[in-house]
């Protein structure tokens, strides 16, 4: 199944204001905010998403229409380092994302490595929390 739908819940949202998410940004349509089921996690420098379809906590985000899917996933897939190794941060995966208008298969870059170490996101919104840390800030800068 493929999709032309991606959901970002960090670095690559709008409210963040980096150059991947306005890269992001020129090549979609915004359709709003959106969530999933998981756990939203600090790995130093950016999020990282655990799915969990059951879970009780939503990872928050911005859903977006992709204006041409293979070229942008291709971009992004290089910033977020998904090429197909074990040892890859990211994979991305076809999930489940809710709207107000319901369900939604999207892309979804989700965390790959160990997690059990890092301090979760207290409510899955990374747009409250990145402008607190300064590793996440000079990382949205660079």
């Amino acid at each position: 199944m493929q999709s032309d739908l991606i959901f970002v819940y960090g670095t690559l949202m709008r409210k963040v204001g980096s150059a991947m998410a306005n890269f992001l940004d020129s090549n979609a349509n915004f359709m709003g905010e959106a969530w999933i089921g998981g756990y939203l996690y600090d790995m130093g420098e950016y999020p990282g998403l655990i799915y969990h379809p059951t879970a009780p906590d939503k990872v928050w985000g911005e859903l977006f229409v992709l204006h041409n899917p293979v070229s942008v996933l291709s971009v992004l897939d290089g910033y977020e380092g998904v090429f197909g190794k074990e040892s890859d941060e990211y994979r991305r995966s076809l999930l489940p994302v809710f709207t107000e208008k319901g369900q939604h298969p999207c892309w979804v870059y989700e965390w790959a490595l160990s997690y059990h170490d890092c301090p979760l996101v207290p409510d899955g919104r990374y747009e409250h929390y990145f402008g607190q840390k300064e590793a996440h800030r000079r990382f949205v800068q660079s």
